[in-house]
């Protein structure tokens, strides 16, 4: 995995996006690392003046739109940055069988992963050609959320380089992460140490309450917040799945 100097991760701790050039590939199967920074690249592109589009896999037509994208020149011959989200689909899973693969041991388990790739049709060919040959004037930015490593495709992705997994953050990050988001407010250790536990750790859960919290606490002039006076006032993860689901 590739550690970030900064967290939530920013493109700078990767690449110098008004340098790079080629094709570079991100995942994680953390949303919010991913969202981090793919808004960190178009501020970069745009504070360096760099024309940057972006695009969603996941809707149709903009995945071949971003292909495209690459190999086009920019105004007057200037670098582009291109940036493909949710890539992972342009590859759909395929359910396997119950008891299919008991009754066939015949068949390999490679053979299954080369015909899972020859299924993903037109668009992976597309993404195959954005690695084995990128583009040398433009920066190509692909982002995955999901990711099946027992591919071609995922083998052609290591061997050319240019591949990063973000990390998964440790006590310690999410420690600090928690404190510069309650800044100014200064939160006591056991209110940190809630959200520490796995169970608690989504990011967009963390950053939502300690955002909530610090508006509570500001409100109330408190300059330190404990736990047992953010109690009444704290969300449980299962609460806000259950929101988001519902919203």
């Amino acid at each position: 995995m590739t550690q970030s100097s900064s967290f939530p991760p920013r493109i700078q701790d990767f690449l110098d996006v008004t340098t790079a050039t080629g094709t570079q590939v991100f995942f994680s199967s953390d949303r919010y690392l991913l969202l981090s920074l793919k808004r960190s690249i178009v501020a970069a592109a745009a504070e360096a003046g760099i024309e940057c589009s972006v695009h969603d896999a996941g809707e149709p037509g903009q995945a071949r739109d971003a292909f495209g994208a690459t190999r086009e020149v920019g105004f007057f011959g200037a670098k582009k940055i291109v940036l493909l989200d949710y890539a992972e689909s342009i590859f759909p899973k395929t359910k396997e069988r119950g008891g299919e693969k008991k009754g066939n041991n015949a068949k390999k388990d490679g053979d299954e992963e080369e015909n899972k790739d020859k299924k993903a049709g037109p668009l992976a060919a597309l993404f195959e050609e954005a690695v084995s040959t990128p583009d040398p004037e433009n920066l190509f930015i692909i982002l995955f959320n999901d990711l099946d490593r027992r591919t071609r495709t995922f083998s052609l992705i290591q061997k050319k380089g240019g591949f990063h997994e973000l990390a998964v953050p440790t006590d310690d990050v999410i420690r600090a992460f928690a404190q510069s988001l309650f800044a100014p407010i200064r939160p006591t250790d056991d209110l940190i140490a809630h959200f520490l536990p796995t169970e608690q750790r989504d990011l967009f859960f963390i950053e939502h309450e300690i955002t909530k919290l610090k508006l509570w606490a500001e409100s109330r002039g408190m300059t330190t917040l404990s736990l047992a006076e953010a109690s009444p006032i704290l969300s449980s993860l299962a609460d806000e799945i259950l929101f988001r689901i519902l919203d």
